[in-house]
C-alpha cells in the first residue's frame, strides 16, 4: 500500500467529521483574506482621495493577516499543501516510506501540541488583561492572539486523524517490503532517528551550528518546514536558555511578532490571483 492509496483511503474514513473543525478554520480565514482586501482599498480611498489616512487601518489588516495564518493551518495540512523536501523520501522503499511517515506526522502533532499549549496561555493571559495595542490605534490584541490557540486546536485535530489514518492503514495491510538498503526499516528508521538525536546533541554544544544541522536534517527527512522550524526554535530555546519557563514566554511571543509585520500581508494578496487565474482557464 503506497502513501497515495492511504490518502485516498481518508476520504472513506468514519474519521472524516474530524475534519470539519480545520475546513471551518479554512474558511474563516478566507473570510480574514477578504476583509484585508476591504480595508487595503478602503485606506487606498481615503489616504489618496479624501486626504484622510487611519490609524487603525494597517494594524488590522495586518491582525486580520495573523489570524488568516493560524487560523488555515490545519486546512492547509488537510489539503496537503504544507511544504515538505522529499529528495530522501523519493529513494525509500515503499514500507519505510509508510513507516517513516507516520514518524513526521508524530512529530508534526508533536510541535502542534506544544505550539497550541503554549499559545494558549498568553491567549487567555491577553483575554484577562483586555490587552491592546500599545501604539496608535490602542486596537484590542486578544481577539487576534486567540486565533493562535484556536488555530493551533484545529491542526492537532487534522493530525491526530491522519495519525490514526496511517497507522490503521500500515498495521492492515503493511506495504511491500521493496529492495535495496533504503528498503530496510530495521536499518533506515534507527539511522534517521540517530540523526535527528546528534543534531539536538550538537544544538547543546554549538547553539547557531547545532540548530542549523537540526534543521538541515529535519528538512531532508522529510520533515515539513512550518513544524521543521518550529521545533528547531522549541527544541533550542528549552535546550540553550532554561527550559520551560522560557518556552512559556518566548514562543507565543515570538509566533505573534514574527507575523505582526505589514510587509508581509502582501504574501496572500500575491497567492489569490493564482487559482483565480485556473478556475478562469
Amino acid at each position: 500500500m503506497t502513501i497515495e492509496n492511504i490518502r485516498q483511503g481518508e476520504k472513506q474514513s468514519p474519521l472524516k467529521w474530524l475534519d470539519f473543525l480545520p475546513s471551518m478554520g479554512g474558511y474563516i480565514g478566507g473570510l480574514m483574506l477578504v476583509g484585508m482586501a476591504i480595508l487595503v482599498v478602503m485606506e487606498v480611498v481615503r489616504r489618496y482621495i479624501f486626504n484622510s489616512p487611519t490609524n487603525w487601518n494597517m494594524p488590522s489588516v495586518v491582525y486580520l493577516f495573523i489570524a488568516l495564518a493560524f487560523s488555515s493551518a490545519a486546512y492547509v495540512y488537510n489539503k496537503n499543501r504544507h511544504i515538505n523536501i522529499d529528495l530522501i523520501l523519493v529513494h525509500l522503499g515503499p514500507r519505510v516510506r509508510a513507516l517513516w511517515e507516520i514518524v513526521i506526522t508524530l512529530l508534526f502533532f508533536i510541535f502542534a501540541v506544544a505550539m497550541t499549549y503554549l499559545t494558549a496561555r498568553e491567549a487567555f493571559s491577553s483575554f484577562s488583561g483586555h490587552e491592546r495595542a500599545f501604539i496608535g490605534s490602542s486596537l484590542p490584541v486578544w481577539p487576534v492572539k486567540m486565533f493562535m490557540p484556536l488555530g493551533g486546536l484545529f491542526l492537532v485535530l487534522a493530525l491526530v486523524k491522519d495519525l490514526i489514518l496511517k497507522t490503521g492503514s500500515v498495521l492492515k495491510n503493511l506495504p511491500e517490503k521493496g529492495k535495496g538498503v533504503f528498503s530496510e526499516p530495521a536499518i533506515i528508521l534507527p539511522v534517521f532517528i540517530a540523526a535527528i538525536g546528534i543534531s539536538l546533541y550538537l544544538t547543546t554544544v554549538n547553539g547557531i551550528w547545532g540548530g542549523m544541522i537540526l534543521l538541515f536534517v529535519l528538512l531532508m527527512l522529510g520533515i515539513h518546514i512550518f513544524p521543521a522550524m518550529g521545533l528547531v526554535g522549541i527544541s533550542g530555546l528549552y535546550l540553550l536558555f532554561g527550559g520551560f519557563p522560557v518556552l512559556n514566554t518566548a514562543v507565543p511571543v515570538t509566533a505573534f511578532s514574527a507575523l505582526d509585520n505589514y510587509a508581509l500581508t502582501t504574501i496572500p494578496f500575491s497567492c489569490w490571483p493564482a487559482p483565480c487565474w485556473i478556475k478562469a482557464g
